[in-house]
């Protein structure tokens, strides 16, 4: 149907409906029309275009799940506080190694190594202060390095890791603006590789006042450094820690937020990278990473094994900074490297932010020729921060995961079962969920109240990924009136009384048994607090295992953040709880705990490839599939028996690979869960 009506003095343009009540499919309304200033003259300006998709073909309500109260205690490790950083992290390079204690020279500059995820101040750090004490740099600049390998080498995963940077960087911070006074007025260089820019980025926050916790931010404090002093240079910055992690790397990097660039997405803020403000950073991407407009990029594809860094083995991961090494022992074989940088006073001239090079495709050159990208190219990128992988091994294995998808209540069957358990007031409906698609990254539209039929606002070209029954609830310390989750309509509330007595406990907490739907390889959720207090926190966990805490003291009161996906593929296929829980600091605490759009990610099953080597049958399949076990068998009939490959898969460039020898005849090979 179309129609145009007077709206005043003009026309409307027409009105378009398009509708349809297929299974799957979805009635379409889009409009535009005229805004008028309403100065008294006529100057009418067409309005963007609107879409409305609405979704109705979620079926009936799932049941609620039963939940009642316990005091029961969950184990010390699910609501541990998270380990407060010491000054005994920070190390300063003398004599040939690292050491803590040791006074920093205010009269020279400062160069600051920060390690990554499953790695420590003993790896790569110290081999850079090696190369650059033997270029002199020793004499002047205070070569420090930030170890923060206890938190940094959770083995849980990468997220809860990451979700450690903002106190290990507000840390650093904290000791530079002690140990340089808010005089010091010498140049800051930054180095960090994987989950250490995270901890450098916000460590410049703070020196310059910018992060939300520095001294330097309270109106006319001068407890903040210039921000024009300090140079951000950044190896890898995805965070990942070679080949073996690949899980996690993959997981991690599918929702990855873009920092300023998010618009109305719900971002977790300790991915940040780049910091607010400073003089010039450089970003050198080897295995996969983000190009940013603010940076000057460079895409390092070709491995080779250069001996100055000693942990070189772990590929290309670590290539950056191997590759950056050697900048720094010869600063004029490369175009760009070491040689702009505040220990050789060569930042003016320097290639300016927003430009991108490549290292020279030509195998005959040097591996430290870089090129500039045509402009066309860079101009294209300087728009956003683009996922890039550098080398084709990475981008096979990897981009397995561009087909994963995210399970909700409806697509995974009864994820949420009853016996709920929880200590405090448990606030819970069910409601339902869509995510769009927003330049590559999922996004909350909107929720309508279970039973209803909801109404999304769809931006123009974007395509909804998936709709989804959702389980949202709020945690607090018992009250004689609970709040309301959903406004008027409200929730069914458990319990409405003042819940059992956890007087001694300093804690509200909820087990929630769900099944983990088959293929899974990790989970994330949104969350906000209300009302907390400065010393209290946030922890989630599957099972017995802690995978994630937050402390209310970096958010924002009342805000919504996105825990990042969190790896979880060993629960794939299997009942379990997920646990959530809101802590105080002596007592139970004052903060409510709200949480959302709980997803699990999943992924088709895998791809069995097979090749032949002399007699060898070269079998592989991407690494982010677990739980497939490869079987073979000499012939295919309905009595044939099928064997397990016993050899142990190896990975290489992102898949698990076998190699098996052949006898004489036919073998034939699968995969089985």
């Amino acid at each position: 149907m179309s129609y145009s009506y007077a709206d005043g003095v003009a026309l409307s343009p027409d009105v378009s409906y398009q509708f349809n009540e297929g299974i799957g499919l979805s009635p379409v309304v889009s409009y535009q029309y005229y805004e008028w200033p309403g100065d008294g003259v006529l100057q009418l300006s067409s309005s963007p275009r609107v879409s409305y998709l609405f979704y109705s073909y979620l079926g009936p309500t799932p049941a609620l799940p039963t939940a009642f109260s316990t005091t029961s205690l969950p184990p010390t490790n699910m609501v541990a506080r998270p380990r407060v950083p010491s000054g005994t992290q920070f190390l300063v390079y003398t004599s040939g190694a690292f050491a803590s204690g040791v006074p920093l020279d205010t009269n020279k500059m400062t160069i600051v190594l920060t390690h990554g995820w499953m790695s420590s101040s003993d790896a790569w750090p110290k081999d850079m202060a090696n190369v650059l004490t033997s270029q002199g740099f020793g004499a002047t600049a205070n070569i420090v390095a930030w170890d923060w390998r206890v938190n940094a080498n959770l083995s849980a995963g990468l997220e809860i890791s990451a979700a450690r940077t903002p106190s290990e960087g507000e840390a650093l911070g904290g000791e530079l603006l002690y140990l340089l006074g808010a005089n010091y007025n010498k140049p800051i260089h930054f180095m960090g590789h994987s989950l250490g820019t995270m901890v450098n980025c916000r460590a410049a926050d703070f020196i310059h006042g910018d992060a939300k916790n520095s001294p330097g931010k309270i109106p006319g404090s001068t407890l903040k450094l210039n921000p024009q002093n300090t140079h951000m240079t950044m190896f890898d910055e995805a965070g990942a820690v070679g080949v073996a992690n690949a899980l996690s790397l993959v997981t991690y990097m599918l929702f990855l937020p873009t920092s300023g660039d998010t618009g109305d997405l719900i971002n977790n803020f300790w991915t940040k990278v780049i910091p607010d403000h400073s003089a010039w950073i450089d970003n050198y991407i080897s295995e996969v990473g983000r190009l940013h407009h603010e940076a000057a990029n460079v895409l390092l594809w070709r491995r080779f094994a250069v001996p100055v860094i000693s942990d070189i083995s772990s590929g290309l991961h670590a290539y950056s900074y191997d590759w950056y090494s050697n900048t720094v022992a010869a600063p004029l074989i490369s175009a760009i490297g070491h040689r702009f940088s505040f220990e050789r006073n060569t930042l003016s001239p320097l290639p300016p932010s927003g430009t991108y090079f490549l290292q020279s495709a030509d195998l005959i050159d040097s591996p430290f020729v870089v090129t500039p990208l045509d402009a066309a190219t860079a101009n294209s990128l300087s728009s956003g921060r683009a996922l890039v992988y550098p080398t084709l091994q990475a981008y096979n294995g990897l981009n397995v995961a561009g087909n994963a998808y995210l399970n909700g209540l409806n697509a995974a069957g009864n994820v949420y079962l009853d016996g709920i358990q929880h200590a405090g007031d448990f606030l819970y409906d069910v409601t339902e969920w869509v995510l769009s698609d927003f330049n590559g990254q999922s996004a909350y539209v909107g929720t309508g109240t279970a039973g209803s039929t909801p109404a999304y606002m769809i931006p123009a070209g974007s395509a909804p990924l998936q709709f989804f029954w959702d389980l949202p609830f709020t945690l607090q310390k018992s009250t004689a009136s609970p709040l309301a989750l959903n406004g008027a309509n409200g929730p069914i509330i458990h319990p409405a009384d003042a819940g059992p007595d956890i007087t001694n406990n300093t804690a509200v907490y909820v087990w929630l048994p769900v099944i983990v739907p088959s293929n899974t390889v990790g989970m994330s959720f949104e969350f906000k607090i209300v009302g907390a207090g400065t010393n209290e926190y946030m922890t989630m966990g599957v099972s017995n295992e802690n995978y994630f805490t937050m402390e209310s003291k970096f958010l924002d009161d009342g805000v919504w953040m996105s825990s990042g996906v969190i790896e979880i593929s060993k629960y794939a296929g299997k009942q379990t709880q997920l646990f959530f829980s809101m802590n105080g600091d002596s007592g139970l605490p004052d903060g409510k705990l709200s949480v959302r759009g709980i997803q699990f990610l999943t992924v088709a099953p895998p791809t069995l490839n097979i090749s032949v080597n002399g007699n060898q049958a070269v079998l592989s399949w991407p690494v982010i599939t677990t739980g497939w076990q490869l079987e073979q068998t000499d012939a295919l009939s309905s009595s044939n028996q099928w064997t397990d490959v016993t050899n142990a898969p190896g990975v290489l460039d992102y898949e698990n690979t076998v190699t098996n020898v052949l006898n004489s005849g036919a073998r034939f090979y699968r995969l089985k869960k």
